[in-house]
């Protein structure tokens, strides 16, 4: 038995699902026999987390397990709790462990050919960005996007909000909202191009430099959300979190070289106040969540 954090996704041919949407029977990209799989779900239930958790960062994302959970390394399936063992407890103000990396699905282009097209997906997409942004002041709605050049948000404004001219508000700390409701009647018909989608789901970070961008850690929805679906349309990306010992932002990175063997920056103590039990049907396969491996 798998249990995750429920702020996590599974990746399916028609998009990224969260957990908490996740059901019976659902088909969800796995690893099996060495080969990328779609393995049904045979279980998929929220709990109370009972104990505390380990949150596992790594350059392909962060996700919380219980102890139990495994994770594929390049040793082999280890339990979180080890992990959380391996840790060098004296190393103040560093985070150092002798921690084999943890093994991730190629990142390269190479989408099963099952896969929805963009057209296909963008209404869903569009969707899950607009609620992850979604802010409201009382009767007031409105979303916020990080501070970053206007063509970006131009673009968000016309793909996303259905609203080229929609008002700007330029907040603090790196932020701005857009406000008024989403005007879906209003977006444009056809579907964007996948550099174009991308680009509107990068508006949720605050922009930092050309391909790089940043979230304060406690904005694990939007992180999550984004991780899930670079995923699943196998676009290359690299996240840092700053400071190891004690993260505060996660940066990514765009056009970076995939890689499938993924150096473990953080592991730390975790209580996630729900977490999810996931069980596959198949045996010996593991599940790809928030981007990494788990096993049970």
């Amino acid at each position: 038995m798998i249990s995750v954090g429920s702020n996590a996704f599974v990746l399916t041919p028609s998009g990224p699902v969260h957990l908490d949407e996740a059901a019976e029977g659902m088909e969800v990209l796995a690893l099996q026999g060495g080969k990328q799989a779609l393995v049904r779900i045979k279980e998929c239930r929220a709990v109370k987390a009972d104990q505390a958790g380990v949150r596992l960062c790594t350059s392909i994302g962060d996700l919380a397990l219980a102890p139990t959970t495994s994770v594929v390394t390049s040793s082999g399936t280890i339990q979180a709790g080890a992990l959380l063992e391996q840790r060098d407890q004296s190393a103040l103000g560093r985070m150092e462990g002798s921690w084999s990396p943890v093994e991730a699905l190629s990142q390269a282009g190479r989408r099963p050919p099952s896969w929805l097209s963009i057209a296909q997906a963008w209404p869903n997409l569009r969707t899950q960005v607009l609620a992850a942004g979604a802010v409201n002041w009382g009767p007031k709605q409105g979303t916020r996007v990080g501070a970053q050049p206007n063509d970006g948000l131009r673009d968000f404004a016309t793909w996303v909000i259905g609203r080229p001219s929609a008002e700007l508000v330029d907040g603090r700390a790196g932020w701005a909202w857009f406000m008024g409701a989403a005007t879906p009647s209003k977006v444009r018909q056809e579907a964007p191009s996948v550099d174009l989608a991308v680009s509107c789901l990068l508006r949720l970070w605050q922009w930092v430099e050309d391909r790089r961008y940043v979230l304060p850690i406690e904005c694990e929805a939007v992180r999550a959300l984004t991780i899930a679906w670079l995923q699943w349309l196998s676009i290359p990306y690299s996240i840092d979190f700053k400071p190891h010992y004690l993260p505060a932002d996660a940066f990514i990175e765009m056009n970076v070289s995939a890689r499938t063997h993924l150096p473990i920056q953080a592991v730390l103590s975790s209580t996630p106040r729900i977490a999810v039990r996931l069980v596959m049907q198949a045996r010996s396969c593991y599940p790809v969540v928030n981007g990494i491996l788990c096993a049970e």
